[in-house]
This record gives C-alpha cells, structure tokens and sequence, in this order.
C-alpha cells in the first residue's frame, strides 16, 4: 500500500501530571504525565492512552520538553488493531508540537505492518478540547 495522509482529531480524557519522586531535590521541576485520549474522525476511531516524561524549562519554568510513547487501539483506515508511537516535543510560547514516529513491532491484529509518523501542533491549554493531529502511514 502506498503512504497515505491522514488528518485525525482526538479530544483528551484525563490528563494526570505527578512530580517525579528523587532521593534530593532536582534542579528543574519534572513530572510523570499520563494522558487518555478519544480519537474520532472519519480514518481513525478509538481510544489511546500516552505516558511522558516532562522537564520544565530552567530559564523559562512555564515551556516544557517531554518524551514518552502513545498506545492506540482502534480502527485506522478501516483496519482494527493497535500500536504504539514514540513521542517527542515542546511546550513553548503556549504552543504544545508533538512527534509521534509509530513503533511497527507493536501493532497488533489487522494493524500489522504499519509504518509512519505524525503529529500535532496546538494553542489550546485545555487538555479536554478537541486537537487535531496528522499521521502519514503505510503498510508492508
């Protein structure tokens, strides 16, 4: 199958921020986030849970840097499965831009084979309002 592009909107289900826990203060405030998320667009329906590491900024405390993964599970493209992203980005000048490179060895069901990235870009600080993202995909 050719790549193909598509535009998707998940709407965030929770949003769970801790700080992480160390035996001494740390230089910058870092936390575990967990985030669920609701996909649903014409090309993609389910429901994803991610998990990140953020670290705050030291010269600005209000931009951030995170990494972590992403799991869906769901229909893609009429195909029902689930995978795994790899994640990676910023939060600056109240702009959150996320990564996502998809991890093939862990698709599961009719999702096998799957290959791609994405991502999103969003002004919006409320983690319940609709956000629009972008994947470009194949399968192999």
């Amino acid at each position: 199958m050719s790549p193909t592009s598509i535009q998707a909107t998940y709407t965030g289900l929770t949003w769970d921020e801790l700080p992480l826990k160390a035996s001494r203060a740390l230089p910058t405030k870092t936390s575990y986030v967990t985030m669920e998320r609701a996909f649903d667009s014409e090309h993609m329906r389910g429901w994803g849970i991610a998990a990140y590491i953020m670290t705050y900024h030291a010269a600005n405390p209000n931009e951030a840097t995170f990494e972590g993964e992403q799991v869906f599970e769901g229909t893609l493209l009429g195909r029902t499965g689930s995978f795994t992203v790899s994640s990676s980005g910023t939060y600056i000048d109240g702009v959150a831009r996320a990564r996502w490179t998809i991890i093939p060895e862990t698709a599961t069901g009719e999702l096998k084979g799957i290959r791609g990235h994405g991502g999103y870009a969003t002004g919006n600080s409320d983690p319940s309002a609709p956000i629009a993202c972008e994947l470009h995909v194949e399968f192999v």
